[in-house]
């Protein structure tokens, strides 16, 4: 008879990560990243807060290197518009909030990644 104890162990699935590597193998152009705010910010909470429209994939290294997108929060999404986008000229990323369009037509906001 074996004595073995099963322990569980804390586990995250980065699901941004997933999304990006799922969009990869479907050869998508555009990768669309929902989260609970309508664009990534740079100084995020702070009073000289700045909201980001588009960057390239350089800037988001960037900004990852200054610490401007937090652990759990930004940063996942940062990291896997980057992965995502790798060295394609084609492939984008956008971030953004999820919310219903009330008008016809009305354009996604968000932070648009590129090469």
């Amino acid at each position: 008879m074996q004595h073995h104890k099963l322990k569980g162990a804390s586990a995250v699935i980065e699901k941004d990560s997933v999304a990006g590597k799922l969009a990869d193998l479907l050869d998508a152009d555009r990768l669309v990243i929902l989260t609970g705010v309508e664009k990534a910010c740079l100084n995020f909470g702070k009073e000289n807060e700045q909201p980001i429209d588009e960057m390239t994939v350089a800037q988001a290294k960037e900004y990852m290197a200054e610490g401007q997108f937090e652990d759990g929060t930004m940063l996942p999404k940062i990291e896997a518009a980057i992965s995502f986008i790798g060295n394609s000229a084609v492939r984008s990323v956008l971030i953004t909030k999820l919310a219903p369009l009330e008008e016809e037509g009305k354009q996604l906001l968000g932070t648009v990644i590129h090469k």
